[in-house]
Parts: structure tokens; C-alpha cells; sequence
């Protein structure tokens, strides 16, 4: 019965946003416990229910918000309404094509609003994941020397340097 009234909580908590490990630690079970019990095919999908019901209600009261602020007339709410929902403001994704001789990032195809500072942040993440080195040759000689440049004048943000200072 205890373990009952307990898994009930459980499911009030996880209904309102409760992180799994906050809400284990609320009710006073351990974690394995939860998982021990979500095995169980009514529990598992009572806590499928929960989260959904939570989403949900997250998403509701999101797009209250959203409505109110594109309303009262918030510029960056108006622009995330129109970008997410009017096919006519949607900006088109970051296109990165990956080819043998590594990735490459379509000039043409960087969205509207992404300036050339997230561009060149981009570049600069990947090549200091390791993987293949972006190629940049088509992009234009202007655009190469201006990455270039952000590079040289972001040295100091990379602790341990561009991938090409350490060959």
C-alpha cells in the first residue's frame, strides 16, 4: 500500500515538471527504484502519461506566453512566432554537406539573421573537434581572409590553439 501512495506522488511530481532524481529524492526512494518499478508495464506507461501531460501543459502555457508577447509587440517574439510558423519568415537551416575531403558549409545557404561571427563560429568549432578540417575553399577569398583574421584576433579564447598551431 505505502508503495502505492508512493508511486502516486511520484506521478504528481513528474505531472508538474519534477525531474526524475528530484522527485525520487522528494518521495524518499532511490532512484533504482523508479526504474525498478517503471519495469512494471502500468507504472512505465503511468509515467509515460505524466510526461506527456506535463509537455503538454509546458507547451500550452508557452504559446499562452508567446501569443501574449507577440501581442504586447516584443521584435524578438514577433520574429520566433513568424520563423517557426509563417513558411514565408522560416529561415532555412545551416546546410553542412560532408564529402570525402571533409564538410563543407554553403555560403548561400546560412540563414537570415546568422551573422558572420556564428558563421565563423561554426568553422572554428569544428576544427577544433578534430575531425576532418572544413573546407573553406569554396567559400570566397574575402570570406577566407575574414575568418582568418576572426581566428587570429580569437587566439586567446582557445586554450589550447587552432588545430593548425599545434602541428
Amino acid at each position: 500500500m505505502k508503495d502505492d501512495d508512493t508511486k502516486k506522488k511520484l506521478l504528481e511530481l513528474i505531472e508538474q515538471g519534477a525531474p526524475i532524481a528530484k522527485a525520487c529524492k522528494k518521495v524518499g526512494i532511490h532512484r533504482d527504484t523508479f526504474y525498478e518499478w517503471k519495469k512494471d508495464d502500468g507504472f512505465g506507461i503511468a509515467v509515460a502519461h505524466a510526461r506527456l501531460y506535463c509537455l503538454a501543459e509546458t507547451n500550452d502555457a508557452a504559446e499562452y506566453w508567446m501569443h501574449a508577447w507577440v501581442r504586447q509587440g516584443d521584435k524578438k517574439s514577433v520574429y520566433k512566432w513568424l520563423d517557426s510558423q509563417n513558411p514565408m519568415f522560416m529561415r532555412d537551416a545551416v546546410k553542412i554537406t560532408f564529402r570525402d575531403d571533409g564538410p563543407t558549409l554553403d555560403e548561400d545557404a546560412v540563414p537570415s539573421g546568422f551573422t558572420k561571427e556564428d558563421f565563423f563560429m561554426v568553422l572554428g568549432a569544428h576544427e577544433l573537434s578534430g575531425m576532418n578540417s572544413f573546407n573553406i575553399e569554396g567559400l570566397s577569398k574575402n570570406l577566407k581572409r575574414e575568418y582568418s583574421a576572426w581566428k587570429e584576433a580569437n587566439r586567446n579564447r582557445v586554450p589550447n590553439g587552432w588545430p593548425e598551431d599545434s602541428r
